[in-house]
């Protein structure tokens, strides 16, 4: 398997859960995120600052108290330790990148 490469292909999700898929780890780490409708994550913060870009779907992310939609083609920049949560209102898809 090549370490600098990846192909999503078809995204799959569990129905009340969220699928995540490791896609690189070292330096840049990045996975993809499937989240059945209706699931949630939860007010977290990272420490290490992040991108997300949303692949399909649609859903909410409250970042450091605003909301922001998420739908396909949507990139949102979370900063380091900036609380966040996100809920799916439809199947949703995207790829977080921590550096």
């Amino acid at each position: 398997m090549n370490k600098n490469w990846y192909n999503v292909g078809r995204l799959k999700y569990a129905e009340g859960s969220i699928v995540c898929k490791e896609m690189f780890k070292g330096g840049i780490d990045a996975t993809l995120f499937c989240m059945a409708k209706g699931t949630e994550i939860s007010a977290q913060a990272f420490s290490k600052s992040g991108l997300i870009f949303v692949l399909e779907g649609s859903g909410i992310m409250e970042l450091d108290g605003e909301k922001l939609p998420m739908q396909p083609g949507v990139a949102i920049k979370i900063d380091r330790k900036a609380v966040h949560a996100i809920k799916a209102e439809d199947n949703l898809a995207f790829i977080l990148q921590l550096s």
